[in-house]
């Protein structure tokens, strides 16, 4: 074989590669749509039919230097129209005045609190507890030990059976909690739920409810709205359907403490924390053969915000595709594996395929095109449309993404609003798709070294109200 024939061959393989993530892409942008108007037409989990939701939850908030959020994360959760719940912020050897917010704006007072010491973690220092409008809340002050050790510290803490973990930058709408919560009232075995994380930047919100809503103006946070569209209406509902699932975002998601428990709590040597403890519990319950269920419900809505420079989207998805590799490799078992069903030979191979060596084989394949235009193998002609039609069909589904999103919630959105939404799919393919590209190239690098610190992005205090 020579070189001509091995660039040919290497070039359909690049073809095929992209026309495959392109099927999977508009498979699960039509699978997505068709469910969200399913769920437009009839609640799937009717709180007639379930009965009072009477399962109480534990609410975790890590926090490490959150000063300028913190506040408007609780005020959301004391918000909350649910039953029983209590709200465990963990701050985490916060250098800034995270801890004395909390205490001055609600009065609490520290006290002596016995913890069950079932996951390790750091140290804790003090503990400040209170009751705010009826909620219980309590305040631990932690050595430094990364976001999965104040998860585990919090769950030493918690008194309930469910837990809830969200980060300290988001905010939840009165009704998140209730509706993350029905598909464990409604269905058997579920240990595990992730809701729909959407982009705050842009939006306005009182008392747990969004009294204006309108498209980003910052052009890197409306390209990012547009992915996350993509991912969580698109990917996440598809693999739902065959409980395929192996990420429920860190941002919200809700946990059976009994399992956590089983499994050993979260892992503090990896980046991608919430990831490795969805994949342990898809291999533990695989392994021993129990029966269940880790939902997606989109309903559930939690806020956060977008980071607004170039250089906090490229330290955000470095981070989180080392946390991608680290979880991948250590649990590379499920490739292929009848043991694990779809997820072996569907959705392990989906992530590694197109997230895990997508910065290699994107690269890879530029270079060789290149490289068989100068040897004069392919067509130009050809290639050209087929990158143009790719880049298009991109932008295309990432539109109808939205739209369906859009449509599914009743959000109003003017003409302005839509042909602002087609600039910014433009620029994503064409510019932040590039950033995330060389982010996740950097990663590849750089994920053997053991640096488990706290991911930071700059907040605003208000980020409804953009700069």
């Amino acid at each position: 074989m020579d070189v001509q024939e091995i660039l040919y061959a290497v070039e359909w393989f690049f073809i095929a590669y992209l026309a495959v993530y392109s099927t999977f892409l508009f498979a699960s942008i039509v699978s997505g749509s068709l469910a969200l108007y399913e769920m437009h037409q009839r609640k799937w989990y009717k709180v007639d039919d379930l009965g009072p939701i009477d399962i109480p939850v534990s609410v975790l908030v890590p926090a490490h230097n959150e000063e300028l959020s913190i506040l408007k994360t609780v005020e959301s959760l004391v918000a909350l129209e649910y039953a029983t719940y209590e709200i465990i912020v963990v701050d985490d050897g916060s250098s800034d005045q995270t801890a004395a917010k909390l205490i001055k704006e609600y009065g609490l007072e520290i006290t002596r609190m016995q913890m069950q010491e079932t996951l390790p973690c750091q140290p804790i220092r003090f503990v400040y507890t209170g009751t705010v409008r009826g909620v219980e809340v309590t305040l631990i002050m932690k050595e430094n030990g990364g976001k999965a050790d104040s998860l585990n510290a919090g769950i030493n803490a918690s008194r309930y059976p469910y837990f809830l973990c969200m980060d300290a930058d988001s905010v939840l709408q009165t009704d998140s909690l209730t509706e993350i919560v029905k598909p464990v009232m409604a269905h058997e075995n579920v240990v595990a739920c992730g809701g729909l994380i959407r982009i705050i930047n842009g939006a306005l919100m009182r008392d747990g409810k969004i009294v204006e809503y309108r498209i980003p103006y910052h052009l890197l946070v409306g390209t990012q709205m547009l992915e996350y569209d993509r991912s969580f209406l698109g990917s996440r509902l598809f693999l739902n359907r065959f409980n395929g699932n192996l990420i429920i975002s860190g941002a919200f998601g809700l946990f059976q403490k009994k399992a956590v428990l089983q499994v050993g709590g979260y892992a503090t040597d990896s980046l991608g924390e919430d990831m490795e403890l969805v994949m342990k519990l898809h291999s533990y319950f695989r392994q021993n053969k129990k029966p269940y269920t880790i939902e997606y419900v989109p309903q559930a809505v939690c806020w956060t915000q977008a980071p607004t420079t170039v250089k906090d989207i490229f330290g955000q998805r470095r981070r989180w595709h080392i946390g991608l590799i680290q979880c991948l490799n250590k649990y590379w078992k499920m490739w292929m594996s009848f043991d694990y069903g779809v997820l072996g030979w569907f959705s392990y191979p989906y992530y590694l395929f197109y997230e895990y060596l997508a910065p290699i084989i994107e690269v890879a394949g530029v270079f060789v095109t290149l490289f068989a235009l100068v040897l004069n193998v392919i067509n130009m002609t050809y290639m050209v449309w087929f990158f143009l039609i790719y880049f298009f069909f991109g932008i295309f589904m990432s539109i109808s993404a939205f739209l369906a999103r859009v449509y599914s919630q009743n959000v109003y959105v003017s003409r302005r609003d839509i042909v602002r939404v087609c600039v910014m799919a433009v620029v994503e393919v064409f510019f932040t798709r590039f950033i995330v590209l060389a982010a996740r190239i950097s990663a590849l690098f750089r994920f053997r070294k053991k640096k488990f610190e706290w991911g930071s992005i700059a907040r605003m205090q208000t980020p409804g109200e953009e700069e």
